[in-house]
């Protein structure tokens, strides 16, 4: 009975240390959702209820420019990149924002943010407008000396 034990005892503990290493592996090969904008934007921070509202359709003012209102750019390049986005940041299902955006902008009169479905040209766009502000892997991001991060939701 008391081998039976150790045996087991051992086993779990073999686990636990194999399951560490394992979860340690794993936590820093997983990527990391930033938000971007232009490095010559004035843009500072976005603090994360900004950002909800923001990509809710909410008119954002911009607190450098008076009278200006930030511009949500969304980067449906990468699928997953744009389901973590919606889960972490918008706590929606795309199917739930798809229709409070509508509904936004039925009742509302808001606008929907702009869809760019090619990374290089929502980039591009983004250099352009220094009101614009979009979400992408962070690795990218870094990659990318003209961007700068301005919220980083987890």
């Amino acid at each position: 009975m008391m081998r039976k034990r150790f045996g087991v005892a051992l086993f779990w503990v073999f686990a636990a240390i194999c399951l560490s290493g394992t979860s340690a592996a794993w936590a820093q090969n997983m990527r990391k959702l930033v938000l971007v904008a232009a490095s010559d934007s004035d843009i500072t921070r976005l603090p994360p209820a900004d950002t909800r509202r923001l990509f809710l359709g909410v008119a954002v003012a911009a607190s450098f420019a008076a009278g200006e209102s930030l511009h949500p750019l969304r980067n449906t390049s990468d699928p997953v990149l744009e389901e973590s986005f919606l889960q972490k940041v918008i706590f929606m299902s795309r199917d739930a924002y798809e229709r409070a955006l509508l509904t936004r902008v039925m009742h509302g009169g808001g606008t929907r943010p702009a869809l760019y479905d090619s990374e290089a040209l929502l980039v591009n766009t983004l250099l352009a407008d220094k009101f614009a502000v979009t979400y992408m892997w962070a690795d990218k991001a870094v990659a990318n000396s003209n961007l700068k991060i301005v919220a980083e939701p987890w």
